[in-house]
């Protein structure tokens, strides 16, 4: 399991909901998907047969959570609204270092508890109720052969007069964006390849983001290139995983399942949060005396 931003915020949501012993298992709590995103928050389209409605919620009630946060300590958080392109909108970017470094220390703040190490199988922790929030390790935790990675590449760059955010996509599918930050990081992407596991930096995937991003921004080629990076994106067929298992495990612990959300978890993120904190509460009545999520 991997402590990325649907993680965090759902251990967050469980403890402002009540429940008084929350931990975190996760096999590593950086470089985790959240950590090689643009960070952005903006609506998506879904496949033609999947209900709409909870997504629109869960955005809707994300942004709310983001922009109040923005208000509240945006510049320590990395959180601001930028202008849209070719639009009457305003998206809201989060600057996901900062941000991620919040959550967790929010998370121990409110009684949180973390323990590095991997999880083998759902069956064999102990505690009240097991929140899944492991990603593309479902895969293997649980044996879900719905999930698969979109395997993303972005660079980093810096440039000393960023331009409004640019987003672009092909006939053939590939996109490029270009996401400024207020410190004068930007965020150049990306690559969208289903069922690739490597994240390992490519060539001719750095060459491709970089030259798309060129015509977006012809500007950009006088900027400073600062990271490259590649990151996977849990997919799911059918989309986002949130419900609770109809059975419990072998040690008779409540499982509710959070994931899925592909390249969409900071537009998800607080909203399912919530939604699996009312899922335990509805559960347990603030009785359990030990969350693993």
């Amino acid at each position: 399991m991997t402590a990325g931003g649907i993680g965090l915020t759902t251990a967050l949501a469980l403890l402002q909901s009540g429940f008084k012993h929350v931990r975190v298992v996760a096999d590593k709590f950086d470089a985790t998907t959240s950590h090689v995103t643009g960070g952005l928050w903006v609506s998506f389209a879904l496949p033609d047969g999947i209900d709409t409605s909870r997504p629109r919620k869960w955005c809707a009630v994300t942004y709310t959570w983001l922009d109040t946060l923005r208000k509240e300590k945006g510049e320590r958080l990395g959180i601001h609204i930028v202008p849209g392109v070719d639009m009457s909108a305003r998206w809201s970017a989060a600057n996901d270092e900062p941000f991620m470094l919040w959550l967790h220390e929010e998370v121990a703040k409110q009684g949180g508890t973390f323990e590095q190490r991997r999880v083998i199988s759902l069956d064999e922790e102990q505690c009240d109720l097991l929140v899944n929030c492991s990603g593309l390790a479902a895969k293997e935790l649980a044996g879900y052969d719905t999930v698969f990675p979109f395997r993303c590449q972005i660079i980093n760059v810096f440039h000393s007069k960023p331009n409004e955010p640019k987003v672009s996509v092909d006939k053939d599918g590939q996109h490029a964006y270009i996401i400024p930050r207020p410190d004068g990081d930007v965020v150049l992407g990306e690559t969208v390849q289903e069922h690739n596991w490597s994240t390992k930096n490519k060539d001719d995937d750095v060459d491709g983001v970089w030259e798309r991003c060129c015509r977006l921004w012809p500007e950009v080629r006088n900027s400073k290139v600062i990271d490259k990076m590649a990151g996977l994106r849990p997919g799911r067929t059918g989309g986002v995983r949130l419900e609770m298992q109809a059975t419990a495990t072998k040690q008779k612990a409540v499982v509710v399942h959070n994931y899925g959300h592909e390249g969409s978890g900071h537009t998800l993120h607080w909203s399912c949060a919530q939604d699996v904190a009312k899922l335990a509460k509805q559960r347990f009545k603030l009785k359990a005396e030990n969350v693993l999520r």
